[in-house]
Protein backbone atom coordinates (compact mmCIF):
# COMPACT_ATOMS: atom_id res chain seq x y z
CA UNK A 1 0.00 0.00 0.00
CA UNK A 2 2.68 2.47 1.00
CA UNK A 3 4.84 1.62 -1.97
CA UNK A 4 1.99 2.20 -4.38
CA UNK A 5 1.49 5.58 -2.77
CA UNK A 6 5.19 6.32 -3.14
CA UNK A 7 5.03 5.37 -6.79
CA UNK A 8 2.24 7.86 -7.35
CA UNK A 9 4.14 10.44 -5.33
CA UNK A 10 7.24 9.82 -7.43
CA UNK A 11 5.30 10.38 -10.63
CA UNK A 12 3.64 13.50 -9.27
CA UNK A 13 6.94 14.96 -8.07
CA UNK A 14 8.45 14.24 -11.46
CA UNK A 15 5.52 15.91 -13.18
CA UNK A 16 5.78 19.01 -11.06
CA UNK A 17 9.51 19.24 -11.64
CA UNK A 18 9.03 18.61 -15.35
CA UNK A 19 6.49 21.42 -15.46
CA UNK A 20 8.87 23.75 -13.66
CA UNK A 21 11.73 22.75 -15.98
CA UNK A 22 9.72 23.42 -19.12
CA UNK A 23 8.54 26.73 -17.74
CA UNK A 24 12.15 27.64 -16.93
CA UNK A 25 13.35 26.73 -20.43
CA UNK A 26 10.66 28.98 -21.88
CA UNK A 27 11.94 31.83 -19.74
CA UNK A 28 8.70 32.11 -17.72
CA UNK A 29 9.84 31.01 -14.29
CA UNK A 30 7.52 31.01 -11.28
CA UNK A 31 8.61 31.57 -7.69
CA UNK A 32 6.98 29.63 -4.85
CA UNK A 33 4.28 27.92 -6.92
CA UNK A 34 1.42 26.78 -4.72
CA UNK A 35 -0.05 23.33 -5.14
CA UNK A 36 -3.08 21.84 -3.37
CA UNK A 37 -3.62 18.13 -2.88
CA UNK A 38 -7.30 17.35 -2.49
CA UNK A 39 -7.92 14.17 -0.46
CA UNK A 40 -8.41 11.34 -2.89
CA UNK A 41 -11.91 10.06 -3.46
CA UNK A 42 -12.59 6.67 -1.92
CA UNK A 43 -14.56 4.94 -4.68
CA UNK A 44 -16.32 1.63 -4.38
CA UNK A 45 -18.54 2.42 -1.41
CA UNK A 46 -16.38 0.88 1.33
CA UNK A 47 -16.17 3.61 3.99
CA UNK A 48 -13.66 1.59 5.99
CA UNK A 49 -11.07 2.41 3.31
CA UNK A 50 -11.31 6.20 3.76
CA UNK A 51 -8.16 6.21 5.89
CA UNK A 52 -6.28 4.68 2.96
CA UNK A 53 -7.45 7.30 0.46
CA UNK A 54 -6.60 10.08 2.93
CA UNK A 55 -3.20 8.57 3.56
CA UNK A 56 -2.24 8.52 -0.10
CA UNK A 57 -3.17 12.18 -0.53
CA UNK A 58 -1.12 13.08 2.54
CA UNK A 59 1.86 11.20 1.08
CA UNK A 60 1.56 13.28 -2.07
CA UNK A 61 1.37 16.53 -0.11
CA UNK A 62 4.43 15.53 1.92
CA UNK A 63 6.41 14.64 -1.20
CA UNK A 64 5.59 17.86 -3.02
CA UNK A 65 6.08 19.98 0.09
CA UNK A 66 9.75 18.98 0.20
CA UNK A 67 10.47 20.38 -3.24
CA UNK A 68 12.24 23.75 -3.43
CA UNK A 69 9.94 26.43 -4.83
CA UNK A 70 6.74 24.47 -4.21
CA UNK A 71 4.41 25.43 -1.38
CA UNK A 72 1.60 23.06 -0.45
CA UNK A 73 -1.71 24.75 0.28
CA UNK A 74 -3.56 24.22 3.54
CA UNK A 75 -4.26 20.54 4.10
CA UNK A 76 -7.02 21.25 6.61
CA UNK A 77 -8.87 23.30 4.01
CA UNK A 78 -8.29 20.71 1.31
CA UNK A 79 -10.05 18.16 3.52
CA UNK A 80 -13.23 20.21 3.20
CA UNK A 81 -13.38 19.09 -0.44
CA UNK A 82 -12.87 15.39 0.23
CA UNK A 83 -15.03 13.31 -2.11
CA UNK A 84 -16.28 16.33 -4.09
CA UNK A 85 -16.17 15.31 -7.75
CA UNK A 86 -18.58 18.02 -8.88
CA UNK A 87 -16.23 21.00 -8.54
CA UNK A 88 -14.33 22.53 -11.42
CA UNK A 89 -10.58 22.54 -10.84
CA UNK A 90 -10.56 26.31 -11.37
CA UNK A 91 -12.98 26.74 -8.48
CA UNK A 92 -10.84 24.45 -6.33
CA UNK A 93 -7.78 26.53 -7.13
CA UNK A 94 -9.53 29.72 -6.04
CA UNK A 95 -10.89 28.17 -2.85
CA UNK A 96 -7.50 26.71 -1.92
CA UNK A 97 -5.44 29.68 -3.16
CA UNK A 98 -3.42 27.33 -5.34
CA UNK A 99 -2.13 27.53 -8.91
CA UNK A 100 -1.95 23.75 -9.28
CA UNK A 101 -4.33 21.09 -7.97
CA UNK A 102 -3.87 17.35 -7.57
CA UNK A 103 -6.96 15.15 -7.48
CA UNK A 104 -7.31 11.43 -7.51
CA UNK A 105 -9.22 8.33 -6.55
CA UNK A 106 -8.56 5.05 -4.82
CA UNK A 107 -10.41 1.78 -5.27
CA UNK A 108 -9.53 -1.19 -3.12
CA UNK A 109 -11.44 -4.46 -3.16
CA UNK A 110 -10.03 -7.70 -1.87
CA UNK A 111 -6.55 -8.03 -3.30
CA UNK A 112 -7.15 -5.49 -6.09
CA UNK A 113 -5.95 -1.89 -5.87
CA UNK A 114 -6.42 0.92 -8.34
CA UNK A 115 -4.96 4.41 -7.80
CA UNK A 116 -5.53 7.26 -10.24
CA UNK A 117 -4.13 10.78 -10.00
CA UNK A 118 -4.09 13.91 -12.09
CA UNK A 119 -2.30 17.25 -11.89
CA UNK A 120 -4.08 20.32 -13.31
CA UNK A 121 -3.34 23.98 -13.81
CA UNK A 122 -6.12 25.63 -11.83
CA UNK A 123 -5.67 28.95 -13.62
CA UNK A 124 -6.73 27.43 -16.94
CA UNK A 125 -8.43 24.18 -15.95
CA UNK A 126 -6.03 22.25 -18.20
CA UNK A 127 -4.91 18.78 -17.12
CA UNK A 128 -1.12 18.60 -17.17
CA UNK A 129 -0.55 14.97 -16.25
CA UNK A 130 -2.52 11.89 -15.24
CA UNK A 131 -1.84 8.22 -14.69
CA UNK A 132 -3.56 5.19 -13.26
CA UNK A 133 -2.03 2.18 -11.50
CA UNK A 134 -3.83 -1.13 -11.11
CA UNK A 135 -2.19 -4.01 -9.27
CA UNK A 136 -2.87 -6.95 -7.05
CA UNK A 137 -2.51 -5.87 -3.46
CA UNK A 138 -0.34 -8.85 -2.57
CA UNK A 139 2.10 -7.88 -5.34
CA UNK A 140 2.40 -4.21 -4.51
CA UNK A 141 5.80 -4.56 -2.87
CA UNK A 142 7.20 -6.48 -5.81
CA UNK A 143 5.97 -4.08 -8.47
CA UNK A 144 6.90 -0.82 -6.72
CA UNK A 145 10.49 -0.93 -7.95
CA UNK A 146 9.27 -1.53 -11.52
CA UNK A 147 6.93 1.46 -11.36
CA UNK A 148 9.63 3.71 -9.88
CA UNK A 149 12.18 2.62 -12.50
CA UNK A 150 9.72 3.20 -15.33
CA UNK A 151 9.00 6.71 -14.10
CA UNK A 152 12.69 7.46 -13.63
CA UNK A 153 13.54 6.10 -17.09
CA UNK A 154 10.91 8.29 -18.77
CA UNK A 155 11.78 11.52 -16.98
CA UNK A 156 15.31 11.00 -15.65
CA UNK A 157 16.82 13.78 -17.75
CA UNK A 158 14.37 16.29 -16.33
CA UNK A 159 14.03 15.25 -12.66
CA UNK A 160 15.85 17.64 -10.36
CA UNK A 161 18.14 16.13 -7.70
CA UNK A 162 15.75 17.43 -5.03
CA UNK A 163 12.94 15.36 -6.47
CA UNK A 164 15.01 12.18 -6.54
CA UNK A 165 16.08 12.82 -2.94
CA UNK A 166 12.45 13.22 -1.93
CA UNK A 167 11.50 9.88 -3.44
CA UNK A 168 14.40 8.13 -1.73
CA UNK A 169 13.55 9.67 1.64
CA UNK A 170 9.96 8.47 1.48
CA UNK A 171 11.05 5.01 0.40
CA UNK A 172 12.97 4.46 3.64
CA UNK A 173 9.93 4.53 5.92
CA UNK A 174 9.10 0.83 5.95
CA UNK A 175 9.22 -2.10 3.60
CA UNK A 176 6.17 -3.73 5.20
CA UNK A 177 2.88 -2.73 3.50
CA UNK A 178 0.84 -3.96 6.45
CA UNK A 179 2.85 -1.79 8.84
CA UNK A 180 2.25 1.20 6.63
CA UNK A 181 -1.43 0.41 6.35
CA UNK A 182 -1.63 0.50 10.16
CA UNK A 183 0.31 3.78 10.15
CA UNK A 184 -2.25 5.33 7.79
CA UNK A 185 -5.04 4.19 10.12
CA UNK A 186 -3.20 5.86 12.99
CA UNK A 187 -2.87 9.13 11.11
CA UNK A 188 -6.57 9.01 10.22
CA UNK A 189 -7.59 8.49 13.85
CA UNK A 190 -5.14 11.14 15.06
CA UNK A 191 -6.70 13.75 12.77
CA UNK A 192 -10.10 12.89 14.27
CA UNK A 193 -8.59 13.12 17.78
CA UNK A 194 -9.48 9.47 18.45
CA UNK A 195 -6.16 9.30 20.24
CA UNK A 196 -6.41 5.89 21.98
CA UNK A 197 -7.25 4.26 18.64
CA UNK A 198 -4.44 6.18 16.94
CA UNK A 199 -1.90 5.08 19.55
CA UNK A 200 -3.00 1.46 19.16
CA UNK A 201 -2.59 1.68 15.37
CA UNK A 202 0.91 3.13 15.67
CA UNK A 203 1.90 0.45 18.19
CA UNK A 204 0.61 -2.26 15.84
CA UNK A 205 2.65 -0.74 13.01
CA UNK A 206 5.75 -0.77 15.21
CA UNK A 207 5.09 -4.40 16.12
CA UNK A 208 5.22 -5.19 12.39
CA UNK A 209 8.35 -3.08 11.76
CA UNK A 210 10.42 -2.03 14.75
CA UNK A 211 12.48 0.38 12.60
CA UNK A 212 9.51 2.43 11.37
CA UNK A 213 10.50 5.91 12.58
CA UNK A 214 7.33 7.71 11.52
CA UNK A 215 5.18 5.24 13.45
CA UNK A 216 7.19 5.99 16.60
CA UNK A 217 6.78 9.71 15.90
CA UNK A 218 3.03 9.34 15.47
CA UNK A 219 2.83 7.36 18.69
CA UNK A 220 4.67 10.04 20.64
CA UNK A 221 2.29 12.71 19.37
CA UNK A 222 -0.83 10.64 20.04
CA UNK A 223 0.24 9.84 23.60
CA UNK A 224 0.83 13.52 24.41
CA UNK A 225 -2.80 14.23 23.48
CA UNK A 226 -4.12 11.69 25.99
CA UNK A 227 -4.40 14.30 28.80
CA UNK A 228 -6.69 16.38 26.57
CA UNK A 229 -8.81 13.79 24.80
CA UNK A 230 -8.57 10.57 26.82
CA UNK A 231 -8.76 11.91 30.42
CA UNK A 232 -5.36 10.43 31.19
CA UNK A 233 -2.80 11.98 33.59
CA UNK A 234 0.11 13.52 31.73
CA UNK A 235 2.60 11.88 34.08
CA UNK A 236 1.29 8.41 33.26
CA UNK A 237 2.26 8.66 29.57
CA UNK A 238 5.54 10.56 30.03
CA UNK A 239 7.87 7.55 29.90
CA UNK A 240 6.13 6.14 26.83
CA UNK A 241 6.28 9.47 25.02
CA UNK A 242 9.97 9.86 25.75
CA UNK A 243 10.76 6.32 24.62
CA UNK A 244 8.77 6.62 21.37
CA UNK A 245 10.18 10.04 20.50
CA UNK A 246 13.77 9.05 21.27
CA UNK A 247 13.43 5.86 19.23
CA UNK A 248 12.01 7.82 16.27
CA UNK A 249 14.91 10.27 16.36
CA UNK A 250 17.47 7.50 16.71
CA UNK A 251 16.19 6.05 13.44
CA UNK A 252 15.57 9.36 11.62
CA UNK A 253 16.99 12.50 13.17
CA UNK A 254 15.29 14.73 10.58
CA UNK A 255 11.79 14.19 11.97
CA UNK A 256 10.15 17.19 13.65
CA UNK A 257 7.16 15.47 15.27
CA UNK A 258 9.14 13.71 18.01
CA UNK A 259 10.64 17.04 19.07
CA UNK A 260 7.18 18.61 19.21
CA UNK A 261 5.92 15.70 21.31
CA UNK A 262 8.87 16.06 23.68
CA UNK A 263 8.19 19.80 23.85
CA UNK A 264 4.64 19.12 24.97
CA UNK A 265 5.82 16.44 27.41
CA UNK A 266 8.26 18.85 29.07
CA UNK A 267 5.63 21.59 29.07
CA UNK A 268 3.22 19.31 30.94
CA UNK A 269 6.02 18.52 33.39
CA UNK A 270 6.60 22.31 33.83
CA UNK A 271 10.16 21.97 32.57
CA UNK A 272 10.03 25.22 30.64
CA UNK A 273 13.61 25.42 29.35
CA UNK A 274 13.66 21.84 28.07
CA UNK A 275 10.30 22.37 26.42
CA UNK A 276 11.47 25.44 24.54
CA UNK A 277 14.56 23.65 23.26
CA UNK A 278 12.46 20.83 21.81
CA UNK A 279 9.91 23.13 20.21
CA UNK A 280 12.71 25.20 18.67
CA UNK A 281 14.15 22.00 17.17
CA UNK A 282 10.74 21.06 15.75
CA UNK A 283 10.21 24.48 14.14
CA UNK A 284 13.71 24.45 12.66
CA UNK A 285 13.20 20.99 11.13
CA UNK A 286 9.70 21.69 9.75
CA UNK A 287 9.39 25.46 9.29
CA UNK A 288 6.48 24.96 6.93
CA UNK A 289 4.35 22.95 9.37
CA UNK A 290 1.49 25.05 10.76
CA UNK A 291 0.75 22.60 13.58
CA UNK A 292 4.29 22.91 14.93
CA UNK A 293 4.06 26.72 15.01
CA UNK A 294 0.64 26.45 16.68
CA UNK A 295 1.94 24.22 19.47
CA UNK A 296 5.09 26.30 19.95
CA UNK A 297 2.81 29.32 20.28
CA UNK A 298 0.80 27.51 22.96
CA UNK A 299 3.99 26.93 24.91
CA UNK A 300 5.06 30.56 24.61
CA UNK A 301 1.59 31.70 25.64
CA UNK A 302 1.67 29.51 28.73
CA UNK A 303 5.14 30.86 29.50
CA UNK A 304 3.84 34.43 29.27
CA UNK A 305 5.91 35.34 26.21
CA UNK A 306 2.89 36.84 24.49
CA UNK A 307 4.62 38.70 21.66
CA UNK A 308 6.41 35.58 20.48
CA UNK A 309 3.27 33.50 20.89
CA UNK A 310 1.40 35.96 18.68
CA UNK A 311 4.18 35.78 16.09
CA UNK A 312 4.06 31.96 16.02
CA UNK A 313 0.30 31.99 15.53
CA UNK A 314 0.52 34.51 12.71
CA UNK A 315 3.07 32.22 11.07
CA UNK A 316 0.72 29.28 11.55
CA UNK A 317 -2.10 31.25 9.96
CA UNK A 318 0.09 32.21 6.99
CA UNK A 319 0.88 28.52 6.46
CA UNK A 320 -2.68 27.32 7.07
CA UNK A 321 -4.97 30.32 6.50
CA UNK A 322 -8.14 28.26 6.84
CA UNK A 323 -7.46 26.72 10.25
CA UNK A 324 -10.21 27.60 12.68
CA UNK A 325 -8.07 26.47 15.61
CA UNK A 326 -5.26 28.90 14.73
CA UNK A 327 -7.69 31.78 14.30
CA UNK A 328 -9.27 30.97 17.67
CA UNK A 329 -5.95 31.27 19.50
CA UNK A 330 -5.24 34.54 17.72
CA UNK A 331 -8.70 35.82 18.65
CA UNK A 332 -8.23 35.08 22.32
CA UNK A 333 -4.82 36.72 22.58
CA UNK A 334 -5.91 39.73 20.52
CA UNK A 335 -8.85 40.22 22.89
CA UNK A 336 -6.56 39.83 25.87
CA UNK A 337 -4.45 42.65 24.44
CA UNK A 338 -7.56 44.80 23.85
CA UNK A 339 -7.38 44.64 20.05
CA UNK A 340 -11.11 43.96 19.92
CA UNK A 341 -12.05 44.62 16.26
CA UNK A 342 -9.33 42.29 14.99
CA UNK A 343 -10.10 39.77 17.74
CA UNK A 344 -13.78 39.65 16.81
CA UNK A 345 -12.90 39.20 13.14
CA UNK A 346 -10.64 36.24 13.96
CA UNK A 347 -13.21 34.74 16.35
CA UNK A 348 -15.97 34.90 13.75
CA UNK A 349 -13.60 33.41 11.18
CA UNK A 350 -12.69 30.56 13.53
CA UNK A 351 -16.33 29.70 14.19
CA UNK A 352 -17.12 29.81 10.48
CA UNK A 353 -14.22 27.49 9.65
CA UNK A 354 -14.50 24.94 12.44
CA UNK A 355 -17.21 25.49 15.04
CA UNK A 356 -17.10 21.86 16.22
CA UNK A 357 -13.52 21.88 17.56
CA UNK A 358 -13.26 22.08 21.35
CA UNK A 359 -10.37 24.55 21.24
CA UNK A 360 -12.32 26.81 18.89
CA UNK A 361 -15.33 26.79 21.22
CA UNK A 362 -13.27 27.56 24.32
CA UNK A 363 -11.03 30.19 22.74
CA UNK A 364 -13.69 32.08 20.83
CA UNK A 365 -16.02 32.15 23.84
CA UNK A 366 -13.26 33.84 25.82
CA UNK A 367 -12.47 36.24 22.98
CA UNK A 368 -16.12 37.21 22.62
CA UNK A 369 -16.45 37.72 26.37
CA UNK A 370 -13.44 40.02 26.61
CA UNK A 371 -14.71 42.00 23.62
CA UNK A 372 -18.12 42.40 25.25
CA UNK A 373 -20.11 40.14 22.90
CA UNK A 374 -21.86 37.94 25.46
CA UNK A 375 -24.41 36.49 23.02
CA UNK A 376 -21.77 34.95 20.76
CA UNK A 377 -19.69 34.00 23.81
CA UNK A 378 -22.59 31.95 25.13
CA UNK A 379 -23.12 30.26 21.75
CA UNK A 380 -19.45 29.29 21.54
CA UNK A 381 -19.27 28.10 25.15
CA UNK A 382 -22.23 25.79 24.64
CA UNK A 383 -20.31 24.00 21.86
CA UNK A 384 -17.39 23.01 24.08
CA UNK A 385 -17.01 19.46 25.49
CA UNK A 386 -18.74 18.60 28.75
CA UNK A 387 -16.04 16.56 30.49
CA UNK A 388 -13.30 17.94 32.77
CA UNK A 389 -11.65 20.34 32.50
CA UNK A 390 -13.61 21.65 29.52
CA UNK A 391 -16.82 21.50 31.56
CA UNK A 392 -15.38 23.81 34.21
CA UNK A 393 -14.16 26.40 31.72
CA UNK A 394 -17.50 26.23 29.94
CA UNK A 395 -19.31 26.82 33.24
CA UNK A 396 -17.15 29.85 34.06
CA UNK A 397 -17.66 31.34 30.61
CA UNK A 398 -21.42 30.86 30.80
CA UNK A 399 -21.39 32.45 34.26
CA UNK A 400 -19.53 35.46 32.84
CA UNK A 401 -22.21 35.61 30.16
CA UNK A 402 -24.90 35.74 32.86
CA UNK A 403 -25.87 32.10 33.47
CA UNK A 404 -24.76 30.60 36.80
CA UNK A 405 -26.67 27.33 36.61
CA UNK A 406 -24.02 25.36 34.64
CA UNK A 407 -21.45 26.30 37.31
CA UNK A 408 -23.77 25.08 40.05
CA UNK A 409 -24.16 21.76 38.21
CA UNK A 410 -20.41 21.34 37.81
CA UNK A 411 -19.78 22.08 41.48
CA UNK A 412 -22.55 19.72 42.62
CA UNK A 413 -21.24 16.93 40.40
CA UNK A 414 -17.57 17.28 41.35
CA UNK A 415 -17.65 18.57 44.92
CA UNK A 416 -18.32 15.14 46.38
CA UNK A 417 -17.12 12.88 43.56
CA UNK A 418 -14.66 10.27 44.78
CA UNK A 419 -12.40 9.76 43.07
CA UNK A 420 -12.63 12.71 40.75
CA UNK A 421 -11.79 12.19 37.07
CA UNK A 422 -8.52 13.46 35.64
CA UNK A 423 -8.60 17.28 35.65
CA UNK A 424 -11.72 17.12 37.83
CA UNK A 425 -10.17 19.32 40.53
CA UNK A 426 -9.30 21.89 37.87
CA UNK A 427 -12.87 21.87 36.55
CA UNK A 428 -14.15 22.25 40.11
CA UNK A 429 -11.89 25.27 40.63
CA UNK A 430 -13.41 26.99 37.61
CA UNK A 431 -16.90 26.26 38.90
CA UNK A 432 -15.99 27.64 42.30
CA UNK A 433 -14.60 30.82 40.75
CA UNK A 434 -17.82 31.25 38.75
CA UNK A 435 -19.79 31.06 42.02
CA UNK A 436 -17.33 33.39 43.83
CA UNK A 437 -16.22 30.54 46.14
CA UNK A 438 -12.61 31.65 46.05
CA UNK A 439 -11.24 29.76 49.08
CA UNK A 440 -12.78 26.56 47.73
CA UNK A 441 -11.29 27.27 44.30
CA UNK A 442 -7.82 27.61 45.81
CA UNK A 443 -8.29 24.37 47.72
CA UNK A 444 -9.27 22.63 44.49
CA UNK A 445 -6.16 23.97 42.75
CA UNK A 446 -3.96 22.79 45.62
CA UNK A 447 -5.43 19.30 45.25
CA UNK A 448 -5.04 19.53 41.48
CA UNK A 449 -1.37 20.37 41.92
CA UNK A 450 -0.94 17.40 44.27
CA UNK A 451 -2.45 15.15 41.60
CA UNK A 452 -0.28 16.54 38.79
CA UNK A 453 -3.17 18.09 36.87
CA UNK A 454 -1.89 20.43 34.15
CA UNK A 455 -4.13 23.36 35.09
CA UNK A 456 -1.34 25.96 34.75
CA UNK A 457 -0.83 24.82 31.14
CA UNK A 458 -4.44 24.24 30.22
CA UNK A 459 -5.48 27.77 31.25
CA UNK A 460 -2.19 29.71 31.60
CA UNK A 461 -1.71 31.73 34.76
CA UNK A 462 -1.73 34.98 32.78
CA UNK A 463 -5.38 34.55 31.80
CA UNK A 464 -8.10 36.60 33.43
CA UNK A 465 -9.91 33.49 34.69
CA UNK A 466 -7.53 33.49 37.64
CA UNK A 467 -7.86 37.22 38.45
CA UNK A 468 -10.07 36.75 41.56
CA UNK A 469 -7.36 34.58 43.16
CA UNK A 470 -4.20 36.57 42.41
CA UNK A 471 -4.00 38.62 45.62
CA UNK A 472 -4.32 35.63 47.95
CA UNK A 473 -1.05 34.31 49.48
CA UNK A 474 -2.20 30.80 48.62
CA UNK A 475 -2.09 31.75 44.92
CA UNK A 476 1.48 32.99 45.32
CA UNK A 477 2.39 29.68 46.91
CA UNK A 478 0.75 27.83 44.02
CA UNK A 479 2.83 29.84 41.55
CA UNK A 480 5.96 28.62 43.29
CA UNK A 481 4.75 25.03 43.29
CA UNK A 482 4.02 24.93 39.56
CA UNK A 483 7.21 26.80 38.73
CA UNK A 484 5.35 29.51 36.84
CA UNK A 485 7.91 31.67 35.01
CA UNK A 486 8.10 35.29 36.03
CA UNK A 487 7.14 36.20 32.46
CA UNK A 488 3.81 34.38 32.88
CA UNK A 489 3.03 36.19 36.10
CA UNK A 490 4.07 39.55 34.67
CA UNK A 491 1.93 39.01 31.57
CA UNK A 492 -1.19 38.99 33.74
CA UNK A 493 -0.69 42.59 34.84
CA UNK A 494 0.60 43.75 31.45
CA UNK A 495 -2.65 42.84 29.67
CA UNK A 496 -5.09 44.18 32.29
Amino acid sequence: VRLAAIAVATVLVAAVVLLSTRRGRAGATEDNATLAVVPFANVGGDSTQQYFADGISDELATAVGRLPGIQVASRSTAYRFRGRRDLDVRDLGKALTARYVVQGSVFRAGDRLRVSAQLSDASTGVEIWSQSFEREFKDVLAVQDDIGKAVAAALQARIAPAARATARTLAHGTADPDAYDLYLRGEFNLRRRSVPAAAANFEQAIARDSSFARAYAGLSQALELFPYYAQTPAKSVEARVRAAARRALAIDSTLARPHAALGMMYMHALRWDSSEVEYAHAVALEPGDAETHLQFGRFLYAKGDLDRAMAEWWRAKALDPNSGVVSSWLAMLLSQEHQYPQALAEARRAVELDSSAGAVALNTAEAFLMAGDTAHARTSALRSPQFPPWSGVRALQLANAGDLEPARRVVRALDTAAPKPWMGETALAFGDIALARYPQALSALERATDLGEIWAIYIPVSERAWDPLRHDPRWTALMRRVGAPGSAIAAASATR
